[in-house]
C-alpha cells in the first residue's frame, strides 16, 4: 500500500497547488491520478498482493483494480472540471459500494489466510467510496446554475447569466457607429468582461473570420510591444460559431500577470465580440479562464430582427391599459398643485423599470409586479391636453422594450 500511498499523497499536494495558483499543478495532477490508475489497473494483482503473488484473490483483485481505476478517473474529471465529470462519477460512485460488501463477504467466508488481504481491500474501497461520495456531491447533487437575470445588446444579441457569479456594470452605446456594449465583472477573481454588439453588412464566411483571425491575432502581438509580454502562443478558440484568441501574459511594469480572451461571432445583421480580462498576483489557470469563457459563451444568444418585432408586438397586445383621474394625493398637500392628478392601470400585472410621460411623472415605482400607478401632469396650457407616454419593461430578450399608451384630460 506504500507506493499507493506515496502517490496519493502526491495528487493532495499537486491539488494544493492548484487552489494556490501554482503554474503547472494540473499536469502535476493529471501525471499523479494517471499514475494510480495504472497502479490498479493492470497492475493490481502486483500490487493488492500480499507477500507473495499468491497471496490475493486474483479474480477480485481485477475486478476491484478495474474498478478503482474507473474511481480514479472520475475524481480526476472533478478536480479539473472536465465534461463529462457528472455521468463518470455517477458510474463510479457504486463501484467502492458493491466492492467494500464483497470484501466483506468474501473475509469472512473464504481462507484465514487470506484476512490481511481482505482487510486491505476494505480499507481500499471504504476510502474511494467517501472520496467518491464527496465528488458525487459536488457534480451531481449540486444544483444547476440559475439563470435570473438577462441583459441584452444591440443589434440583437442576450446574454443570461447567473447573478450570484457576474455582476453588471454600465452599458455603453455609441450610436453614431450603431455599437453597443455591456460591461460585467466576474465576482470570484473580478474579471473584467465586456459583450460588445455591432451593425455590419460583413456576410459570415470563411474569409471573414480569417480575417477576424488574423486581425485578433496583430491586436494581441501589439498589446504585446505596448505593455505585456505574452507567456508562450496565443491559443486559437472555436466555440459555437466565436473565434478569437486566448493568452496568459506578464506585465512589463507592474509584477502582475494577466489572462485575456478575445472571440468574435458573425451572425445576420452583425456581429458579437467579447473581451475577458483577469488580473493576478500569480500565474493564472489557462484552462479555469477558459472554463469561465465557455460559461459566457453558453450564455449567449442571437435574435433576428423579426424576432424582436414579433416580441414588441405581442408585449404590446398582452396588456390593457387605463388611466382614470384623481383627487389630490394627501403625501402631495403640502407641495404645488399639479394639473391632473391620476392612476394608470395596467391589466395584468406588470415589472416595471420607468413610465415616462411628456410634461408628466410616476410617484410609486415599485420593484415588483404591480397593476396601479400614481401619475400626475404639470401642462401650463388650458383646455383639452392630448397625453402620450410609454411604459418601460424588460422583455424575454433582456431587452429595454416600450408599450406606448395615450390619453386625454381636460385642463382648468
Amino acid at each position: 500500500m506504500k507506493t499507493e500511498i506515496t502517490f496519493i499523497c502526491a495528487c493532495i499536494l499537486s491539488v494544493l497547488l492548484r487552489i494556490l495558483n501554482v503554474p503547472y499543478a494540473n499536469i502535476l495532477i493529471l501525471i499523479s491520478l494517471a499514475s494510480l490508475a495504472l497502479i490498479y489497473f493492470p497492475g493490481g494483482t502486483y500490487f493488492f498482493s500480499g507477500e507473495t503473488i499468491r497471496d490475493q484473490n486474483i479474480q477480485f483483485s481485477l475486478i476491484t483494480g478495474l474498478n478503482l481505476s474507473v474511481v480514479i478517473i472520475a475524481v480526476l474529471f472533478w478536480i479539473l472540471n472536465w465534461q463529462g465529470a457528472k455521468f463518470i462519477s455517477m458510474i463510479a460512485v457504486p463501484c467502492p459500494v458493491i466492492l467494500f460488501g464483497v470484501a466483506t463477504y468474501l473475509r469472512i467466508k473464504k481462507k484465514p489466510e487470506l484476512n490481511i488481504y481482505y482487510c486491505r481491500m476494505q480499507i481500499r474501497t471504504g476510502f474511494y467510496f467517501l472520496l467518491t461520495l464527496i465528488c458525487f456531491s459536488f457534480t451531481v447533487l449540486k444544483p444547476s446554475k440559475k439563470i435570473n437575470s438577462i441583459t441584452f445588446v444591440e443589434p440583437g444579441v442576450s446574454f443570461e447569466y447567473d447573478s450570484s457569479l457576474f455582476n453588471l456594470k454600465k452599458k455603453f452605446t455609441a450610436s453614431h457607429v450603431e455599437e453597443e456594449a455591456q460591461f460585467l465583472t466576474y465576482k470570484p477573481n473580478n474579471a473584467f468582461i465586456s459583450i460588445q454588439g455591432q451593425y455590419s453588412k460583413i456576410i459570415p464566411s470563411q474569409s471573414a473570420i480569417d480575417s477576424l483571425l488574423q486581425t485578433s491575432l496583430n491586436g494581441v502581438n501589439k498589446f504585446e510591444n505596448d505593455s505585456v509580454k505574452i507567456v508562450g502562443k496565443a491559443a486559437e478558440i472555436h466555440y459555437k460559431d466565436f473565434t478569437g484568441f486566448g493568452f496568459t501574459a506578464t506585465y512589463k511594469k507592474r509584477k502582475q500577470y494577466a489572462l485575456s480572451f478575445m472571440v468574435t461571432r458573425f451572425f445576420n445583421g452583425g456581429f458579437c465580440t467579447i473581451f475577458y480580462n483577469a488580473s493576478s498576483a500569480s500565474m493564472p489557470d489557462y484552462n479555469e479562464g477558459r472554463e469561465i469563457l465557455i460559461n459566457i459563451l453558453d450564455g449567449i444568444k442571437t435574435h433576428n430582427r423579426k424576432e424582436i418585432d414579433a416580441s414588441d408586438s405581442i408585449l404590446k397586445s398582452m396588456y390593457t391599459i387605463t388611466i382614470d383621474s384623481t383627487r389630490k394625493p394627501a403625501e402631495m398637500e403640502s407641495s404645488y398643485t399639479r394639473s391632473f392628478y391620476g392612476n394608470l392601470h395596467i391589466q395584468p400585472a406588470l415589472k416595471v423599470e420607468k413610465i415616462y410621460i411628456k410634461n408628466g411623472e410616476t410617484i410609486n415605482i415599485s420593484q415588483g409586479k404591480s397593476s396601479v400607478f400614481k401619475i400626475y401632469c404639470n401642462d401650463a396650457s388650458k383646455g383639452l391636453q392630448e397625453k402620450t407616454g410609454t411604459i418601460n419593461v424588460i422583455d424575454k430578450f433582456g431587452r429595454n422594450a416600450m408599450i406606448p399608451f395615450s390619453f386625454q384630460y381636460y385642463n382648468h
